[in-house]
């Protein structure tokens, strides 16, 4: 007989996945005996294993689109820029050289404190809706969890619920869940002396790693020693901040710029390998062997200032009575023992070669994240101006106070659009200079007809790159779920249509694409990790929500859709506080779906296929959209890229 006390609701909140797994048998016979139990999800996967064993619970994982949201981005904002800040004062906590430590790491600390606030803001939600007498919270354990990430809720979880039960006086119940702890004690050690096996003569010989550690250092030094001699050439020498600014987006720009044989470009990186840059500096020299003695010197020290510096990091990041810094200890501890001594690393090694080496220019695709931030102010100090360059589609959010100091000399963006975004942000009209967006001389135009709805052809599923912590990400796990679902449910009316699942680089979703295609018994689906470029010149039609993969789409002409519904189902996204999509259906450059309807999908399928009033439309919208967020009237943006590069030289 089930025992019902709805008068005295309790809820079992769990974290890990693991948790349920080790109290599982108990927490099965309790959720059998007694009706006012209820199961409240706080992990994406968690939630899921609950659904596979058909367990009723609510996930708190998922993401809603709330109007409790509104503002806050500008609340995560306004913490992650004064949190480094003493709040008598006003003077940063840590600084070398001049250079502002905990000014770099805004953007790193801004998704931590997204995350924070949505955990806080969807507990308090949830708490007032169900209104629990006791909430039984199960973690853990003390010790397992001592790295706090920021965007991983299943970690935050297990500091910040606590203080919210105890703030909204709910009877809370803790109960520590003793999950096996690795040990990483002598793992570095075991990490230089294992094995690497190597083929020689057909015979297979295992060397210890430590050996090719040394072999990689020595050929690092001298291609050094060859950079230092050739490079000389008198070319104005431009400097790559990073690795990721000569990643898949700029390579076109890149391959151009040395082929120009007007630069003499070069990639603040050893590990980077970019088609065209032979140049590349090697971040080690001699003098370095030392750092990483240096390094930890500085991490002591750093963390004796983190241990004066706790009571005033507690006041400079209050939020709504709680202490962030208090709840979160070890996460800001990290940030001095780990984060400050590798950007002072960075700094120093950048000095050091910028005192050897006189570049020109410096060149990023962001003036925002940590290291580029701190790359843009080392040059500085070395009179050495600073291009930030567009790396992808970017979107204008409503609310103009979302957003970064610039710290760039000139920002090269691709199209109007952006430049006017810039400019909202206070960004000097004279500094924003149009390029145009290199992807134009790189994609093929699709010169192709769209074949018949009933003929064999392609469709390609972009994924997004969502996450259940980060409230930016604009979209999580569950809508790219219930996204995939819809098109899914649609397959079996197309039979001759393959439609390929593109997850994006490290999707961890991947096995859960593979369980819904299973579900739908859907033989034409099939997951690709293939580059999005080559699935796209094979595609006929495209879904997707935001990436620049759409307007890659719209250069090589291929229609698409749009999803813009939202969780809820009850707006679209477009219109939804806290998110923001580009407007592929505004300019009619996509056909949008609006609400989640298997049903209105499969007929805007058919618009694109049967309407050539629709294909009309979405082309001029495409060319439309192109234009302004893309600047494709602007001529050849790699060209206009180089001239623009010249004159900045000239004014230094």
């Amino acid at each position: 007989m089930r025992e019902s006390k709805d008068s005295s609701k309790i809820v079992l909140a769990l974290s890990e996945i693991e948790t349920w797994n080790h109290f599982e048998p108990i927490l099965q016979k309790f959720c059998r005996e007694f009706s006012n139990l209820k199961i409240l999800s706080l992990n994406y996967f968690l939630s899921k294993h609950l659904e596979s064993k058909q367990i009723p619970h609510d996930n708190l994982a998922a993401k809603k689109m709330s109007r409790a949201y509104e503002h806050l981005n500008d609340d995560a904002q306004q913490l992650a820029q004064t949190w480094y800040k003493d709040p008598e004062n006003g003077t940063d906590f840590v600084t070398y050289k001049g250079l502002k430590l905990g000014y770099c790491l805004e953007l790193f600390v801004y998704h931590f404190f997204q995350a924070v606030l949505r955990i806080k803001t969807d507990l308090e939600e949830y708490l007032q809706r169900e209104a629990p007498e006791t909430v039984v919270f199960f973690n853990s354990g003390p010790g397992t969890n001592d790295s706090v990430e920021p965007g991983l809720e299943f970690n935050l979880f297990e500091k910040l619920v606590p203080e919210i039960l105890n703030q909204k006086e709910v009877n809370a119940i803790a109960v520590d869940c003793p999950l096996k702890v690795v040990s990483n004690q002598g793992k570095g050690l075991r990490k230089w002396c294992a094995g690497v096996p190597v083929m020689i003569a057909g015979m297979r010989l295992v060397f210890p790693r430590f050996v090719f550690s040394i072999l990689k250092l020595g050929y690092l030094l001298f291609r050094n020693i060859l950079t230092n001699l050739f490079c000389n050439t008198g070319k104005p020498k431009v400097l790559l901040a990073s690795a990721t600014s000569a990643s898949y987006l700029g390579q076109p720009l890149l391959k151009y710029l040395v082929e120009s044989d007007k630069f003499s470009i070069q990639v603040w990186n050893g590990e980077s390998r970019v088609h065209g840059v032979t140049n590349v500096i090697a971040d080690l020299s001699l003098k370095h062997l030392a750092k990483f003695f240096r390094k930890k010197s500085l991490r002591k020290r750093l963390l004796l200032q983190f241990e004066k510096d706790k009571e005033s990091l507690s006041n400079s990041t209050v939020f709504e009575g709680y202490s962030i810094a208090n709840i979160f200890l070890e996460f800001f501890k990290s940030l001095y023992a780990d984060y400050f001594p590798a950007l002072v690393e960075h700094a120093t090694t950048l000095d050091d070669w910028l005192k050897e080496n006189r570049a020109n220019l410096l060149l990023a695709h962001t003036d925002h994240a940590m290291f580029e931030r701190m790359s843009f102010g080392v040059a500085r100090n070395h009179e050495i101006p600073g291009i930030s360059f567009q790396h992808g589609l970017e979107v204008p959010v409503a609310n103009t106070k979302i957003g970064y100091p610039s710290v760039a000399e000139y920002h090269f963006v691709w199209g109007q659009v952006n430049k006017d975004f810039r400019m909202k942000r206070n960004v000097p009209a004279s500094q924003i200079i149009i390029t145009g967006c290199p992807l134009h001389t790189n994609i093929p135009s699709s010169q192709s007809e769209l074949a018949s709805m009933k003929s064999p052809g392609t469709w390609l599923f972009i994924c997004h790159s969502g996450g259940q912590g980060r409230v930016d990400n604009r979209l999580s796990f569950d809508d790219n779920e219930r996204m995939l679902r819809s098109v899914l449910k649609i397959m079996h009316h197309f039979p001759e249509k393959k439609l390929i699942i593109k997850p994006r680089f490290h999707d961890v979703q991947v096995r859960v694409y593979e369980a819904m295609i299973s579900e739908f018994n859907c033989s034409n689906a099939e997951i690709i990790m293939s580059p999005i470029d080559s699935l796209l010149i094979e595609c006929d039609l495209f879904f997707c929500v935001y990436s620049t993969a759409a307007l890659e789409g719209l250069l090589m002409d291929k229609p698409g859709i749009q999803f813009i519904f939202s969780m809820e189902g009850k707006e679209p996204l477009l219109k939804s506080s806290g998110t923001q999509l580009p407007p592929l259906g505004k300019y009619e450059a996509n056909l949008s779906l609006v609400k989640d309807d298997p049903q209105a999908l499969k007929q805007l399928i058919e618009r694109i296929y049967t309407s050539e009033t629709d294909r009309e439309k979405m082309e001029k919208g495409r060319k439309r959209f192109i234009n302004e967020f893309a600047g494709l009237n602007q001529g050849n943006p790699l060209m206009n890229f180089a001239s623009h590069l010249e004159s900045c030289l000239k004014k230094y």
